[in-house]
């Protein structure tokens, strides 16, 4: 992996950290997360605008190319604004899930509009059983399939305008991609709110008819694709949760140092100062493991999932470490939501459940060796 950032990537970082000095304010954060939609169609369509829901996208569907390098250096400072918009949801996950699975045609008629930020893709794949356990059904049927399952927490389903459902066909062991529209018979969306109000819900599927051409790609020739689109959504979010532990980091900093007691501020206590180095270490040992995850991304499959789990477990670990911290550092006023941290904290504590948790890629890791 490169050493260094190239000039365009700065600007790209530039310009993501001057769309979040200029929108998200806390208050304006606050004023959005409590609108029914809880995101902002006019941010989406600036981030289209910007070419951040390009990269990494053809440039014959409308994409500008480029590598994960690009996506994570957005994804960090969009983590640190605590955008609400489901930037790695949609525009990475749901988008790279059709680009790596679909027919010519499906990514010609999909693809430039999720990459110019009209039309926004969820991927249902996770289950109750958890994660890699994919239980929905797809059964044959004349000039199509019908599909029963459900599928829990998929990030991005409110917001939505079409959703890719991970099923296995009848017969078959692996995995089939099928595009279902929201407005189908039988489907049943529960939405909600995570914990730190980001869009998303459970997605019922009973006896749900769809017509042959929902197939995304081929049948039973999903699994590999899929992977390499799940693998660079983790990498996204953990740029995501870097850019949120360096920012609460600061704001802790900031509180410990302008907060008196016994007429000094909290700054000068020895004990929180080694708190304080203890969250640096952390937050920095995280970036680290962040590039080299990067990196891994063009490794063989084996060895990418491998350093993909341990990359997620030790990240989803320093966030639940640091959010804590910034927690105990602030007492009472830090689990308000009136202050800041506190949405910090919340946003951390939901990544490190994505995409499985800590203990779930310990387990795979340990399996693998």
């Amino acid at each position: 992996m490169q050493t260094e950032f190239t000039e365009e990537q700065n600007l790209l970082r530039q310009g993501a950290a001057r769309f979040v000095e200029r929108q998200y304010q806390f208050e304006a954060r606050t004023r959005l997360a409590a609108t029914p939609q809880g995101f902002s169609e006019e941010h989406w369509r600036r981030f289209g605008d910007l070419g951040w829901l390009a990269m990494g996208l053809s440039e014959e569907f409308g994409g500008v190319g480029g590598s994960m390098v690009d996506v994570i250096v957005v994804a960090e400072e969009l983590g640190r604004g605590l955008v609400q918009e489901p930037f790695v949801a949609c525009g990475v996950l749901g988008a790279r899930a059709l680009a790596a699975c679909g027919t010519y045609d499906q990514r010609r008629e999909w693809l430039p509009s999720l990459a110019s930020g009209e039309r926004r893709l969820a991927l249902a794949h996770s289950e109750t059983a958890g994660p890699e356990s994919v239980r929905t059904v797809a059964r044959p049927i004349a000039n199509g399939y019908v599909l029963n399952g459900h599928k829990s927490v998929v990030q991005g389903l409110p917001a939505a305008h079409g959703v890719l459902v991970t099923a296995r066909i009848e017969g078959a062991d692996r995995l089939s991609l099928f595009l279902v529209d929201l407005d189908a018979e039988n489907i049943e969306i529960k939405r909600y709110r995570t914990i730190d109000q980001a869009p998303a819900g459970d997605l019922g599927l009973l006896n749900v008819q769809v017509p042959a051409s929902a197939l995304v790609g081929q049948a039973s020739a999903a699994d590999a694709p899929l992977v390499q689109a799940w693998d660079d959504s983790v990498i996204a979010s953990c740029a995501q949760a870097v850019g949120a532990m360096d920012r609460a980091l600061w704001i802790t900093r900031d509180y410990l140092k302008a907060r008196e007691q016994f007429g000094v501020t909290l700054s000068t206590f020895q004990a929180l100062q080694h708190r304080m180095a203890e969250m640096f270490i952390e937050l920095e040992q995280s970036r680290s493991m962040l590039y080299r995850g990067v990196s891994a991304l063009s490794a063989p499959a084996r060895d990418r999932r491998r350093m993909i789990a341990a990359v997620k477990a030790y990240i989803s670990q320093a966030a639940k470490f640091v959010g804590g911290q910034t927690i105990q550092l602030h007492g009472g006023i830090g689990i308000t939501d009136e202050y800041i941290i506190s949405h910090y904290y919340k946003r951390l504590i939901v990544f490190a459940g994505l995409f499985g948790d800590a203990e779930h890629h310990l387990e795979a890791f340990a399996a693998d060796l």
